[in-house]
């Protein structure tokens, strides 16, 4: 297992009106895109919870700090609907046409990937929205100072991603659809998780992101090629899962 996963929980939450992960999630959405981003009006969530249409269609997931009990992330799977369709096609309209030969019905949308900024800051102020940047770093003697660091990898981050793909193989799925920022993009190509960059360039849709295409059976070989202690937590199952 990676360093430090064994500290978190995680768990994948139902959309059912009564469970607790799932209402934390909403705080945790409303708490990054409304009052850390500004990318959602504080107004139309009067009651602190960042929710819409599409969660009742999603498969959520939620990390939290064992010791604490703390929120660390959470993140959302989508499944296609011809009433909704996927969020990204609101902002990049071209998105079916680019996901011709790809059935919708094996791909979801990985959406609302927050992280707690308690979780996220490692070397602070180098890491952003999802903790990666001073993983990119380039300068040795700040590397060096990042290995030294407790965390060697963003778990969280990582914890996610691994529960949303052992969770997508489980409904039958093998595909995302992905709005990322060119740094995430960036992290996850260095790991392998590779992915298609579906626009030339990036489109509005809270920041400044890159519509990708991840196929999972294409991005776990890529993983284990590049980061094999990673893909080998990815595909062994932990206790919790046996």
């Amino acid at each position: 297992m990676l360093r430090s996963a064994e500290l978190f929980s995680v768990r994948h939450a139902r959309h059912d009106g009564s469970d607790q992960d799932l209402l934390d999630s909403f705080r945790l959405r409303y708490e990054l895109y409304c009052l850390e981003e500004r990318f959602l009006p504080v107004e139309d969530y009067p009651d602190g919870y960042e929710r819409d249409a599409y969660d009742a269609l999603s498969e959520h997931t939620v990390v939290r700090e064992k010791s604490s009990g703390r929120m660390a992330g959470c993140a959302r799977l989508i499944q296609y609907s011809s009433e909704l369709g996927f969020p990204t096609a609101h902002h990049f309209p071209e998105l079916y046409g680019k996901l011709s030969g790809v059935p919708l019905g094996e791909t979801y949308e990985a959406s609302r990937l927050c992280i707690s900024q308690a979780f996220r800051h490692r070397m602070a102020p180098k890491d952003g929205l999802y903790g990666i940047e001073s993983y990119l770093e380039e300068d040795n003697a700040y590397r060096a100072k990042v290995q030294a660091e407790r965390r060697a990898n963003p778990i969280v981050l990582i914890l996610m991603i691994r529960a949303m793909y052992r969770l997508t193989l489980s409904l039958g799925g093998r595909f995302w659809i992905a709005s990322m920022e060119p740094g995430l993009i960036r992290y996850l190509d260095k790991c392998g998780w590779e992915c298609t960059r579906l626009a030339d360039h990036p489109v509005d849709f809270y920041g400044n992101v890159i519509p990708c295409l991840f196929d999972l059976e294409k991005a776990i070989i890529r993983l284990s090629e590049k980061r094999p202690d990673i893909h080998e937590f990815f595909v062994t199952a932990t206790m919790d899962e046996a």
